[in-house]
């Protein structure tokens, strides 16, 4: 791809050098941010699983305790943990073995702050990544400015700060996104290899990029055969060595991927011991029976894909506008994307969705691949019944910073073309586009945003959510059980004596330093001091009317974003009111 051939605007000419300093510098802030946010919570749900998962592969050589995620994420979160010297305990359920690690040596907020900061490589990953794809696609001044939007949204920011595997799945889609677009460019064997190297990397990363990448890459060749210009390019080379291409991109992506589960052999089975009936297959079940039964090779991986899509056709318990589901709906994600993403940035996004279909038209149509894997994404979304929130589709957001950073320098810009076309002249007056105020002011709102945003990035809504963002989504979007620590210190300062709480988390509240407690069950009226998970409040209460009578309380105060605490005055409790 040739950026000369079309106008670059930029506000300033940046050397390759300089870019390259300013996306470090960038990135390096962006890590400060995320780094600040370690100490602040306790684990997320998810959080201990990762982490066992991943020590068990590490130090038992195995991957048993859960197969809906591949092992990379996990194996890089585990891994410092593993070089402080950190070991699998073999306890059968995964989150309290998870806890148990994590809990080694009385140093819990150390350890999973490690944790995390093994997931910190993927956000510089994508950092990177995004930097190169754009600097190929746009040029240096939309590769600073994608970056720059990048590490200003709180979804990202937040996700990746936890031990999960989200922001792998983002550096795992914009890996095989930059070597999909070298591929289109030169289908040669050697960026064959590179592209099946990048696939296989991406789906070692999280079972959803697989959708994504497959409904994308479908949209991207129906728009090629679409476009006779575009046909002629594909005919050029003859159909044997696009075949040979092809299949040297799944040779090294299954390759890639077996090696991260060991070279094993193994059934294709699924983390549910689920086993698909055969007798409708007739006189070939006894076939197909002894296939099931085979030590195939990526047995492992294709039975993660299996656990998943079981999972999917189950559904998952979830919450939107009041409303509980456990089959999702069609609008989920939309709605996420509309109430989890700073509006100036949706503002940018929306700017740059004609221009990207505009380069779909030109020559240099792939300065439209963004707006079509992100078509892809939510496309891929609609029939999705796991909804549980706007980290299921953290990989959309670099796409949408390069659809809104294209908008910004295109809008906001000085012409270079042009401004050398009037140097060449002899002229001294430079060709100059009115500079676009509203866009700066977009931009500015956004990092204001952003920065107002700290520490609670991922459970941070904009405006449109309203001062009550719980009645809108609950789940990952809000409450992952992370307050717990804010909560304990709140207590402390209250001189709180008992307490009865309704916490959802995997944290083991009896480690975590609260006052004398009691559980509080769904359907207890209690007094006294309460504390109450948003999930709790919302989703249970929709559910099947659990904690529904804490709705008609006023809470003393929500401690973070996801805990409400209570005083019920009683009998028993006048004398230990707030003041």
């Amino acid at each position: 791809m040739n950026r000369n051939s079309y106008p670059a605007p930029c506000f300033l000419r940046l050397p390759s050098r300089m870019l390259w300093v300013l996306v470090s510098a960038i990135a390096l802030t962006g890590c400060a941010r995320i780094i600040a946010t370690y100490f602040v919570f306790n684990q997320a749900y998810d959080e201990p699983y990762h982490v066992a998962a991943g020590m068990e592969w590490l130090d038992k050589g195995v991957y048993l305790y859960e197969r809906q995620h591949p092992p990379l994420s996990r194996i890089a979160v585990a891994l410092p943990l593993y070089l402080r010297g950190l070991r699998a305990h073999s306890i059968k359920n995964p989150i309290e073995e998870g806890n148990v690690i994590l809990q080694t040596g009385g140093e819990y907020a150390d350890n999973l702050a490690l944790a995390r900061f093994g997931n910190l490589p993927f956000f510089l990953l994508s950092v990177l990544l995004l930097a190169l794809w754009a600097n190929r696609l746009f040029g240096p001044c939309t590769a600073l400015t994608s970056v720059a939007l990048f590490t200003l949204l709180p979804p990202i920011l937040g996700h990746a700060a936890l031990a999960t595997t989200d922001m792998a799945a983002v550096a795992g889609l914009l890996a095989a996104l930059y070597a999909f677009s070298h591929w289109l460019q030169e289908p040669s064997i050697r960026q064959s290899a590179i592209f099946g190297a990048a696939l296989g990397f991406a789906f070692l990363t999280k079972f959803s990029v697989i959708p994504f990448l497959a409904v994308g890459g479908f949209l991207t060749v129906a728009w090629i055969l679409l476009h006779q210009s575009f046909r002629v390019q594909w005919n050029a080379t003859a159909c044997s060595r696009q075949a040979t291409n092809l299949l040297v991109v799944m040779l090294t992506a299954a390759i890639v991927v077996w090696s991260l589960y060991r070279f094993t052999l193994a059934p294709v089975v699924t983390g549910h011991g689920y086993r698909p009936s055969t007798t409708a297959l007739g006189p070939l079940s006894p076939i197909a029976e002894r296939l099931l039964d085979a030590k195939l090779p990526l047995g492992e991986f294709l039975g993660g894909i299996g656990s998943v899509a079981i999972h999917n056709r189950a559904g998952h318990e979830s919450f939107l506008l009041g409303a509980f589901r456990t089959t999702g709906w069609w609008y989920y994600f939309p709605v996420v994307l509309a109430v989890k993403t700073p509006l100036a940035f949706l503002v940018l996004a929306l700017l740059g969705i004609p221009l990207a279909v505009r380069r779909l038209r030109s020559a240099e149509w792939q300065q439209g691949l963004p707006l079509l894997f992100a078509a892809g994404i939510l496309t891929s979304c609609v029939a999705a019944r796991i909804n549980i929130g706007v980290r299921h589709i953290l990989p959309i957001y670099p796409l949408l910073s390069l659809i809104a950073a294209d908008a910004i320098v295109t809008f906001s810009g000085i012409r270079l073309q042009e401004r050398d076309q009037a140097l060449a002249a002899g002229g001294g007056y430079l060709s100059l586009r009115p500079l676009s105020f509203g866009i700066l002011a977009v931009v500015a709102t956004l990092a204001v945003e952003s920065a107002l945003a700290h520490p609670d990035y991922m459970a941070w809504f904009n405006v449109l959510a309203g001062s009550h963002p719980e009645r809108v989504l609950v789940n990952s979007d809000i409450d992952s059980g992370q307050d717990l620590s804010r909560l304990v210190a709140r207590l402390k300062t209250l001189r709180v004596g008992s307490l009865k709480i309704a916490y959802f988390g995997s944290t083991d509240i009896t480690q975590i330093g609260l006052p004398p407690f009691e559980q509080l069950e769904p359907q207890e009226r209690a007094t006294g001091w309460i504390a109450c998970s948003a999930f709790n409040l919302m989703l249970r209460c929709a559910k099947d009317g659990s904690y529904c009578w804490l709705r008609d309380e006023v809470p003393v105060e929500r401690v973070g974003r996801s805990i409400f605490l209570y005083f019920v005055p009683g009998p028993q409790s006048a004398a230990a009111s707030p003041q």
